[in-house]
C-alpha cells in the first residue's frame, strides 16, 4: 500500500505519495475543492492518506474515505517530527513528505474525529461565542464614548434600552443609534443560538446529567460533551484537564523540585473559557452552598480569587468527566454554609 501525506490549506493541498516497495515518490498540488480532490483521489489506487487535524481536515478525510482510501487524521501538536525531519524547516512539501514517511513507520498518533452531528453543534457554539464577543466589544465601545460625556450606564442586560432611557431622543440619532440597533440584532442571534442548544440539550441524556453540576448549564454541558466525545478517550480526569489546557506547565532541568508555571492553555479554547465562566458562577454571591463552592471559597482565601477560579475550573472539568464516566449525578452534599470561610 502506498502512503500519502497531505498538507491541507484553504486554497491548495500539497501531496506527497510514497511507495515503500519501490521507493518512488510522487508530488503534486491540488486545489482544496471537493471536485478537484474527488477527481484526483478517485484515480488513485487504495492508499493510506495522512493529514493533520485542522479547519478542513474533517471533510477532506470523509471525502478520501468515500473514494476508498484508508485515512488517518493526526494531532499537529504531537507530530513534532515534522519539524525535526525537515531540519527545523517548515514548508508544505516537507510537512507532506514527513507525514507520508511517518505513515510508513507506523509512527502516527491519530486525532479524535467528531461525528457530523457533533461538528454542527460545535459550529453553533463557536458562532455563539463570536457573537458574545462582538456584543461585548460594541457595548464597551458605547460605554467609552458615553464616559467621555460623563454618562455611565451600569446595567448589563437591556443595555440598548438603558442607553436610550439615559439619552432620550439623542440615542437614536447618528452612529450611536445604528450601533445600538446592531447590539440588539446580535443579542437576538445569541438568544436564537441559546434556544437551539437548549432544545438539543433536552434530548441529550449526557448533557442533562452534566447539568446537575454547579455552574453548568446547556451551553457548558453541550460544549463539554461535544469536545470530549467519549469519557473512555481519557484514562483519568487529569488527562481531560490537560486536554483543555487547565493543568500547569512543569519546569525541571536538573533541579531538586519541579517548578510549576501557569496553565498551558493548550487545547480547546472554547471549552476552557466556558469552564472558567462556570467557575465564576460557582463562586458567585447567589449560588447555593455545596462542597464544590466551599472548596473554591477556601482556595480563594488562600491564593486569591483569580487563581481560585482557574483551579475551580480544572476541578469542575475533572468532576464532569467522572460524572459522565460513572453515570452519576452531581452530589451537592452541603446543606449549610458552616464550612465556608469567615
Amino acid at each position: 500500500m502506498k502512503h500519502c501525506g497531505m498538507d491541507v490549506h484553504l486554497q491548495s493541498t500539497t501531496v506527497e505519495i510514497l511507495d515503500p516497495a519501490t521507493g518512488e515518490i510522487a508530488r503534486k498540488v491540488v486545489a482544496t475543492e471537493r471536485g478537484a480532490l474527488r477527481r484526483w483521489l478517485s484515480r488513485e489506487a487504495r492508499m493510506r492518506v495522512v493529514l493533520e487535524a485542522g479547519q478542513s481536515s474533517h471533510w477532506v478525510a470523509e471525502l478520501a474515505e468515500e473514494c476508498g482510501h484508508e485515512v488517518v487524521v493526526v494531532d499537529p501538536n504531537r507530530t513534532k517530527a515534522v519539524a525535526v525531519a525537515g531540519g527545523h524547516k517548515k514548508t508544505d512539501r516537507i510537512d507532506a513528505a514527513t507525514l507520508a514517511w511517518l505513515s510508513t513507520k507506523d509512527a502516527l498518533v491519530p486525532s479524535h474525529r467528531a461525528p457530523q452531528a457533533d461538528r454542527q453543534c460545535r459550529r453553533t457554539l463557536t458562532l455563539r461565542q463570536r457573537l458574545v464577543r462582538c456584543r461585548g466589544d460594541l457595548v464597551r465601545a458605547v460605554r467609552a464614548a458615553l464616559a467621555g460625556e460623563g454618562i455611565r450606564i451600569r446595567v448589563k442586560r437591556g443595555f440598548p434600552a438603558a442607553v436610550r432611557l439615559a439619552l432620550g431622543p439623542d440615542a437614536s440619532a447618528g452612529v450611536l443609534g445604528r450601533v445600538l440597533e446592531v447590539i440588539e440584532v446580535v443579542e437576538e442571534n445569541i438568544g436564537e443560538c441559546d434556544r437551539v442548544v437548549e432544545q438539543a440539550a433536552k434530548s441529550d441524556p449526557v448533557v442533562e446529567l452534566l447539568m446537575t453540576a454547579d455552574g453548568v448549564g446547556p451551553i457548558v454541558g453541550t460544549a463539554f460533551r461535544v469536545a470530549v466525545g467519549s469519557p473512555r478517550r481519557f484514562r483519568s480526569g487529569r488527562e481531560v484537564a490537560a486536554y483543555f489546557g487547565l493543568t500547569p506547565t512543569v519546569h525541571n532541568s536538573g533541579e531538586a523540585r519541579n517548578r510549576l508555571g501557569h496553565i498551558s492553555r493548550h487545547g480547546d479554547r472554547l471549552v476552557r473559557s466556558l469552564l472558567v465562566q462556570a467557575a465564576h458562577s460557582v463562586l458567585g454571591p447567589r449560588r447555593k452552598p455545596s462542597d464544590l463552592r466551599a472548596w473554591g471559597m477556601r482556595t480563594s482565601a488562600r491564593v486569591g480569587k483569580k487563581k481560585a477560579i482557574v483551579a475551580l475550573a480544572r476541578k469542575l472539568c475533572v468532576i464532569l468527566w467522572a460524572m459522565w464516566k460513572h453515570e452519576r449525578p452531581f452530589i451537592r452534599a452541603m446543606t449549610t454554609t458552616a464550612a465556608l470561610p469567615a
